[in-house]
């Protein structure tokens, strides 16, 4: 499939466009009355009066606070905002109902501090670890014989379906982590505080292009050169994969 746009950032991973346009595109994420939401935006969420840019702000909640879903907007369309897609939608906070933009809200729970580390992929790991349940650890190589042969691969299958695959070589590794029933812009978001809380934000992410449809919708988010940072939309699943190189 040929790409109809491919968007380029330069400069870092927060590069954040300030557009913001109408988009035929609905996600669809399956939402129902009392789902718990999770505000993934760093910088806080607004609650709003009505669903309406315009209108009075009620408070801004925290990265990380916790809301109720009660439902979408009458007549709900979804727009964006810089390459976030969403809509307006309903919500409790504590007892107080206002709206949000629901493309910065996940029900992803949001990363825990993670000890500073320059190794890319341990972050996604203790990420996963610390968050889903794990069900069953697979082998499916193992080679620890130091030098070119050496070979070591592991699946894990944690609950939700979510499924995490470390893959390592002499002179690199890599970390994918699929995740069911999300949508790609979670991912990224997701990613976004992960690098921030971990201090790599400044190492990793920098020129990312944004790959797009026919239809304008974002299947793949990637580093333009390296490729150590690839987030995909696999269908049902989206995945994050980390790759860390060593050597000379």
């Amino acid at each position: 499939m040929l790409f109809a746009a491919i968007a380029i950032i330069s400069g870092t991973l927060f590069a954040n466009p300030s557009d913001t346009t109408q988009s035929e595109s609905d996600y669809g994420f399956g939402r129902y009355e009392g789902t718990t939401l999770i505000v993934h935006a760093l910088n806080g969420l607004k609650l709003r009066l009505e669903p309406t840019v315009h209108a009075q702000v009620i408070t801004v909640l925290d990265y990380g606070e916790v809301m109720t879903y009660l439902g979408d907007t009458p007549a709900a369309t979804s727009f964006n905002v810089g390459y976030t897609t969403g809509k307006w939608v309903h919500v409790d906070v504590n007892g107080i109902d206002g709206y949000v933009f629901d493309g910065f809200t996940s029900s992803l729970p949001i990363p825990e501090v993670l000890p500073h580390t320059s190794y890319l992929t341990s972050v996604l790991e203790q990420y996963a670890h610390g968050n889903f349940n794990l069900l069953q650890t697979d082998t499916i190589a193992r080679s620890s014989e130091m030098d070119d042969r050496f070979h070591v691969k592991y699946r894990y299958t944690f609950d939700e379906n979510v499924r995490l695959n470390y893959d390592a070589y002499w002179q690199s590794e890599s970390i994918k982590l699929e995740i069911p029933n999300i949508r790609i812009m979670d991912a990224y978001h997701l990613v976004k505080a992960l690098l921030t809380i971990s201090d790599l934000k400044d190492t990793y992410g920098n020129g990312l292009i944004f790959k797009m449809n026919d239809q304008g919708a974002i299947y793949e988010i990637s580093d333009r050169l390296k490729e150590d940072i690839i987030i995909k939309d696999i269908g049902n699943s989206v995945s994050i994969e980390f790759k860390a190189y060593v050597g000379c």
